[in-house]
């Protein structure tokens, strides 16, 4: 009876095997990683598609005004439940309900941050892990809102849609929620977009240029999102 012998792959050929591989995973790499970042946007853009529709729900149920006023004029996402949400948090803390977030326990403070107010992409490229890390504070920020209507182009003055608190600024004096329905052109006003160092509001976040390079997403007034260019055409 004969003795079959089984062939072996040579070193040459398994070396040539393991090359093969590599190149078509550095082939495939760039489209899964632009599939990625194409998901990661979406989702995004998801997030703050929710974000509008619980400013109007809330609207619905507090005869029409906006959410506020928020302890800062300039984050939305992270809350805390230090005395009284409704005066110490920011715009999460209103729109927890909404959202199926769980405010934080009562006092003492015990911060806490909204998984709709965290950009995916934004988590990706820090960690979700320091994202999650209400002690880095800046980190946190993913998203900001808009604190200033704009009128055929021009800023009105010292009047945020939200509402002021004493002192926060203190030139501002103390203001209430403006009504949805007095938004100047809500479907062009935006009211939360992404944070960055060149569109807003300089070293208070760590993120130098938008996060999704050449636009911002950014949810309006009407509850509608749209893409807004980095550098818009004239």
């Amino acid at each position: 009876m004969k003795t079959r012998h089984l062939r072996g792959f040579t070193l040459v050929e398994i070396l040539v095997a393991i090359a093969v591989i590599g190149i078509l995973a550095a082939l495939l790499y760039p489209s899964l990683k632009k599939s990625r970042e194409q998901a990661n946007e979406a989702l995004c853009a998801n997030r703050l598609a929710n974000i509008g529709k619980a400013v109007i729900l809330y609207t619905n149920d507090h005869e029409m005004t906006l959410p506020g006023p928020p302890v800062s004029q300039s984050f939305a996402g992270w809350f805390d439940n230090s005395a009284n949400p409704q005066k110490g948090g920011l715009i999460s803390s209103f729109l927890a309900p909404y959202l199926g977030s769980n405010l934080p326990d009562p006092p003492p403070y015990k911060p806490g941050y909204s998984k709709e107010f965290i950009c995916p992409t934004w988590e990706g490229y820090f960690g979700a892990k320091k994202v999650a890390d209400v002690s880095s504070f800046g980190t946190l920020n993913c998203y900001v809102v808009n604190r200033r209507i704009i009128v055929d182009g021009v800023p009105v003055g010292n009047s945020s849609p939200w509402g002021v608190l004493p002192g926060s600024p203190a030139s501002w004096g103390s203001q209430t929620p403006m009504k949805l329905i007095s938004v100047w052109q809500p479907s062009k006003n935006w009211m939360i977009t992404e944070l960055d160092q060149q569109g807003n509001f300089g070293s208070s976040t760590p993120l130098a240029t938008p996060i999704h390079k050449t636009f911002r997403n950014a949810v309006f007034f009407d509850a509608h999102v749209e893409r807004v260019p980095v550098n818009p055409s004239p």
